[in-house]
């Protein structure tokens, strides 16, 4: 898989994440916290998946060319700033390790 590939999949798999958390605070209100399991409410927990969604659609600006429209990281409250570079350096080792696995193609690889 090339990494414009590797990127979208990543992006696929946290707007299913934020589409969850969304589906919680329709089914049990935004604000709502579940006791025991979590220390921030539903809404809030949406907020930081949307900016995972962010940090992804960013790498694929930045390193496929591909303006997707969402927000860049300055337009974000502070937590969400804080969220996003958290996120681009997770999938950044990721991607390291896909890359381990052959399973992403380097950089050179797919380079014309």
């Amino acid at each position: 898989m090339n990494l414009q590939e590797h990127l979208l999949v990543c992006l696929n798999e946290e707007s299913a994440e934020f589409s969850q958390e969304l589906c919680k605070c329709l089914r049990f209100s935004a604000q709502h916290i579940p006791v025991g399991i979590y220390t921030t409410s539903n809404i809030e927990r949406a907020e930081l998946e949307f900016a995972d969604m962010c940090a992804i659609a960013d790498l694929l600006k930045i390193r496929c060319n591909l303006d997707l429209g969402f927000p860049r990281l300055f337009d974000l409250k502070p937590n969400q700033q804080q969220r996003f570079r958290e996120k681009q350096a997770r999938t950044l080792q990721g991607m390291q390790f896909a890359e381990q696995l052959d399973t992403l193609q380097t950089l050179e690889e797919y380079l014309p």
